[in-house]
């Protein structure tokens, strides 16, 4: 995917204090030289002198300073991670520019910018809507999106280290696995890393098959425990659906539901239209 530079809207103009270029055209890293390394992006900003990527490598080689190569291919890593998080195949080629006016619309600036520029979204968010309209499609572009300008920000600055605040879960699968697997010790690693991390995606809600009563599935059970962490913690949780409101509800009951709207508000789709190779 080909990403133009997005700027994040609701940080403070900075500019390189060597060529004046502004954070508005390109990144400038929010700190000085010595104090950048190791440093994450979204952390709030500090007293410092902004600097951009060229005039860093160009200062560390005035000054004879040691910097790291920078990753060749930034794109194929963002792919490697993308699928280390669990996105397919076909959720690796979603691209932006592919999401259709409509459902782009359904998201809110809230949500949509901050991704675009390479960083977390403080809000969740639920899409919801008929089958193959491209809910699935448009999480996995925004999630490609801020991976990858997230580490092309980052590259020139500090080598590349792998994701993980970002856990993608296929919930169907999921489902199925736990049911399979009963007590198996990786169901209790899952469950933490869903629990825990900073942005999980959860695709698919409640297309997983029901076999019996929600209060007597474990794997619903399960589900309930990581929205409720979740919940208490404030992390933000991104979700899809085919099913209303109403349905999710007769599904998992009105607590685990109020749960997870009360951070990750349902947005219905009207209207989109249908496309067979959408997600």
């Amino acid at each position: 995917m080909h990403l133009a530079y997005y700027p994040h809207p609701s940080r403070p103009e900075l500019t390189c204090h060597r060529c004046g270029v502004s954070n508005r055209e390109r990144f400038v890293h929010p700190f000085t030289p010595g104090d950048c390394v190791g440093r994450p992006l979204d952390s709030p900003y500090v007293t410092g002198v902004g600097i951009c990527a060229t005039c860093f490598r160009d200062s560390a080689e005035e000054e004879g300073r040691f910097l790291h190569e920078p990753e060749p291919n930034v794109a194929a890593w963002a792919n490697e991670q993308l699928k280390a998080i669990g996105l397919g195949e076909e959720e690796r080629r979603a691209d932006i520019e592919g999401i259709s006016p409509l459902l782009a619309n359904a998201i809110p600036d809230e949500v949509l910018q901050p991704m675009l520029a390479g960083f977390y979204p403080k809000v969740g968010l639920g899409l919801a809507g008929m089958a193959r309209i491209g809910k699935s499609s448009a999480m996995a572009a925004l999630t490609h999106a801020l991976v990858l300008q997230n580490a092309t920000n980052r590259a020139p600055f500090v080598p590349l280290t792998p994701v993980k605040k970002i856990f993608w879960m296929n919930w169907p699968l999921t489902c199925h696995q736990w049911r399979l697997d009963g007590v198996h010790w990786s169901i209790e690693r899952t469950i933490a890393k869903a629990s825990k991390v900073r942005l999980l995606i959860l695709d698919d809600l409640a297309r997983e098959t029901e076999r019996r009563q929600a209060s007597e599935d474990v794997a619903i059970g399960h589900l309930d425990a990581i929205i409720t962490a979740r919940d208490r913690d404030n992390l933000v949780t991104l979700w899809t659906t085919n099913k209303s409101e109403d349905e999710l509800v007769d599904r998992y009951g009105m607590g685990m539901v109020g749960r997870l709207l009360r951070r990750s508000p349902m947005k219905w789709i009207d209207g989109a239209d249908f496309h067979p190779s959408a997600l």
